[in-house]
């Protein structure tokens, strides 16, 4: 994992990962969630992974010109709901709520497409960072992530009347330090220092995040700390025993899905970092050296999954989600 994080920092992963396809559209094999894809029709490429919930693919030796005949390939087949598009990224639903997202760099794209998050019901945790928050209004969605330091959720059925109005909860319910919102966004802390993120995804999907490290979730929880190596060991023993042919692994994903709600934490404190007064400025400094913090412990985290244990699909799930964030951090206003 060291060696993938120094590649991603130095924004050459999707470049030095993917592998030499064959030269026609024979390297393309989808049987699972991905059947329902247009065929690339340019280019050579890899299919990492293919499940009935998850389908990551790979296209290189394309132009600008192949990527655009592409995403209109997949308009063609019903992925125009609640689009969001630029020159080199797309990113919509079908009308089953499958989320198809598109990214392209330097002659080559990817290609993520996954089932629906609230095509199901979940059930509103009763202890963790969870409790820190209302309960939203409708049951329709998934938890994603339910960690010591990171909360996720996806709520179905939500209007933008909806996300405004529990945006408002939110911040009664504490979340109104140092905040910027509209009407279906949020970004702000509470007193402990726990983040919270909310926005609209599309579909009708609200989106919640919190996310805090163990000293401020435990303030936040009213509880005390005592991390010891003894536990530590125990984490890495379980990350091993869990250990998969093949697959993603509910604590892997679970671990990179925290990253990416880490890292667009700290984009959007920068950019309003960066667009604040001298004076606001200053304040932010304390701010800004916790995020340092957060980010070595953040990258701690991650250092306990070896390269050589990754399965495919997670080596492809890894690969997707730190093109996000190299994406993210090259437009960000910082």
């Amino acid at each position: 994992m060291k060696k993938l994080l120094k590649m991603f920092l130095a924004s050459l992963i999707a470049i030095t990962l993917i592998a030499c396809g064959s030269s026609s559209v024979d390297w393309w094999s989808a049987t699972g969630i991905g059947a329902i894809l247009p065929i690339p029709t340019k280019g050579n490429g890899e299919v990492y992974s293919d499940t009935a919930d998850y389908f990551n693919a790979y296209v290189e030796d394309v132009g600008e010109g192949d990527f655009s005949d592409y995403v209109d390939a997949c308009i063609g087949v019903g992925f125009d709901v609640d689009s969001d598009a630029s020159t080199d990224d797309y990113f919509a639903y079908n009308e089953d709520g499958l989320e198809l997202t598109l990214y392209y760099y330097d002659g080559e794209y990817s290609i993520s497409l996954e089932s629906s998050k609230v095509d199901s019901t979940y059930t509103w945790p009763t202890s963790g960072l969870g409790t820190l928050l209302p309960e939203p209004k409708s049951n329709v969605g998934t938890i994603t992530t339910d960690s010591s330091n990171s909360f996720t959720v996806y709520v179905g059925e939500s209007t933008e009347e909806d996300i405004s109005n529990y945006i408002n909860e939110c911040i009664k319910a504490g979340f109104d330090v140092d905040y910027s919102k509209d009407s279906t966004s949020l970004y702000a802390y509470n007193e402990a220092g726990i983040s919270i993120t909310i926005n609209d995804r599309g579909f009708n999907i609200m989106y919640v995040s919190l996310y805090g490290d163990d000293d401020e979730v435990a303030e936040a929880l009213g509880k005390s700390t005592g991390t010891s190596s003894e536990s530590s060991e125990s984490s890495d023993s379980s990350i091993s025993s869990s250990s998969s042919s093949s697959g993603i692994r509910d604590e892997f994903k679970e671990a990179m899905d925290s990253y990416e709600d880490f890292f667009d934490e700290y984009i959007a404190f920068m950019e309003k970092y960066a667009s604040a007064d001298s004076g606001d400025a200053l304040s932010m400094l304390s701010d800004y050296s916790s995020y340092l913090t957060k980010y070595s412990e953040t990258m701690e985290k991650m250092d306990a999954w070896e390269d050589d244990d990754l399965t495919d699909e997670e080596l492809a799930y890894y690969v997707e989600v730190t093109a996000r964030i190299t994406k993210k951090l090259s437009e960000a206003n910082i």
